[in-house]
């Protein structure tokens, strides 16, 4: 649920867009698969690593600490080929590297987009303060996200359902 939530929201309004305009030479396939991964990461990226981990601990009668430290170096590994596969076809597309000039600064980024760290800091609330489950979590930081995009000055940035259910 977590995934659909992460790849609808983040990918529609975020990561497909910024792909597409960020040279414009991924195709819309590349930019939708690209999403899809960004939302199952977080799966086997420790700390979080899903409820298999959780599962793992019970079963395995080990603390957590272990099993986050035994699936460190596949996730690093996981991770080594994501960036390999996406750098080989970036390089195949002709997608040349963005110079230093080219790249917005970090303030100005943070001046359109302050208002996502609001949500980022309720689901961190709700993992770690409250301890409830990752899904549950994502569900109640869901009506943060969208509500605290209209605090964004760009219009466009606004989780309205029109553009959520068109997937722009």
């Amino acid at each position: 649920m977590l995934l659909l939530a992460i790849v609808l929201l983040l990918g529609s309004r975020f990561l497909v867009p910024t792909i597409l305009e960020g040279g414009g030479h991924f195709r819309h396939r590349a930019a939708a698969l690209l999403t899809e991964d960004c939302g199952r990461d977080p799966q086997v990226l420790p700390p979080v690593m899903g409820a298999v981990a959780f599962v793992m601990v019970e079963w395995l009668g080990i603390p957590y600490s272990e099993v986050v430290r035994a699936a460190l170096v596949p996730a690093v590994l996981y991770f080594v080929i994501v960036l390999v596969s996406v750098h080989l076809q970036a390089m195949k597309d002709g997608i040349e590297v963005l110079e230093d000039k080219e790249m917005p600064s970090f303030v100005e980024t943070m001046k359109e987009g302050w208002c996502y760290v609001i949500p980022v800091g309720v689901l961190l609330y709700f993992l770690l303060v409250r301890r409830y489950d990752l899904e549950i979590a994502g569900v109640f930081s869901l009506p943060v996200l969208i509500g605290s995009s209209f605090l964004s000055p760009n219009k466009d940035n606004h989780l309205t359902f029109p553009p959520m259910w068109r997937g722009w």
